[in-house]
């Protein structure tokens, strides 16, 4: 059965995908990495953004439930899940 993981995006990646909220249906739990994917092609917009090739100055964070997640942690529906750009300071 499938159920609903909404994921927050955050600028510049909610302009890419024309939204800030979006819900994929999903039948199981996804990895971050695999998350990613699914956006990618969903909104291929982000596919440059979301690519393992992209420059390391662009590193994309996926948070699930407060902590950052790992390319190979879970991501399932009811999990708070944003994703952003890392940021950088001096």
């Amino acid at each position: 059965m499938e159920q609903e993981l909404t994921v927050k995006l955050y600028a510049p990646f909610s302009d890419f995908a024309g939204a800030r909220l979006v819900a994929l249906q999903v039948s199981k739990p996804l990895s971050a990495k695999g998350l990613l994917n699914e956006l990618a092609a969903r909104y291929p917009a982000l596919a440059p953004h979301f690519d393992e090739d992209r420059s390391s100055d662009e590193a994309v964070l996926v948070v699930v439930n407060g902590k950052l997640a790992e390319a190979q942690d879970a991501v399932k529906p009811g999990d708070d899940v944003f994703i952003c750009p890392q940021i950088t300071g001096g």
